[in-house]
């Protein structure tokens, strides 16, 4: 019964006009991307836009490990593994080529033993930047007002309203209240 409602729904997002490479990586109309995530159980918040493609790995019946905040910017090319939850805040802007790692798994060969499989949670606070091929790792957050440069990779947690840079990121500085912020409204991002 699965795979008939599986194979029903493929049809219908053809029919609409979606077309899927490796199984999950979205090219459509943006309206209809958004469609197609709720449709899978996603949480996109009003005004947010996603740029294709978007790919998306982990899960491929089942995107209700994805949350999205109101106002957000997705840039092309982002990778979202939904292995485990994936958590965007309000307002957040996420450059193209970025990474969401939820999980690690090494597979059969004798590192399994030191490095078993794992799952984390990634949340991105609200109004944050993320610089292009930014990737950020299971069990990592980055908080609200932040800012990650590009090429970073974030494990662990950076705190609220800073900078970080570096493999692996660090804190850079913190950002003062004044100082100037990617814009976050919809006449710049157009």
């Amino acid at each position: 019964m699965r795979s008939l409602w599986w194979g029903l729904r493929i049809w219908w997002l053809r029919r609409r006009g979606a077309k899927a490479a490796a199984r999950a990586a979205f090219r459509c109309h943006e309206k209809l991307r958004l469609r197609i995530l709720g449709a899978f159980g996603a949480r996109i918040g009003e005004g947010t836009r996603i740029k294709d493609p978007m790919i998306i790995m982990g899960r491929f019946h089942d995107f209700s490990n994805l949350t999205i905040g109101i106002r957000t910017y997705v840039g092309p090319d982002c990778l979202f593994d939904l292995s485990g939850p994936v958590r965007i805040g309000d307002r957040a802007a996420v450059s193209a080529r970025c990474v969401f790692v939820t999980h690690l798994d090494v597979g059969a060969g004798s590192l399994k033993h030191v490095y078993p499989p794992s799952t984390g949670d990634v949340e991105v606070g609200d109004e944050t930047w993320l610089g292009v091929n930014t990737t950020v790792l299971a069990g990592s957050r980055i908080g609200s007002g932040s800012m990650v440069a590009a090429g970073a990779v974030v494990r662990g947690d950076v705190p609220d309203a800073v900078l970080a840079a570096g493999v692996p990121a660090r804190v850079i500085r913190p950002i003062d209240a004044g100082e100037a912020q990617p814009p976050f409204d919809d006449e710049a991002r157009a």
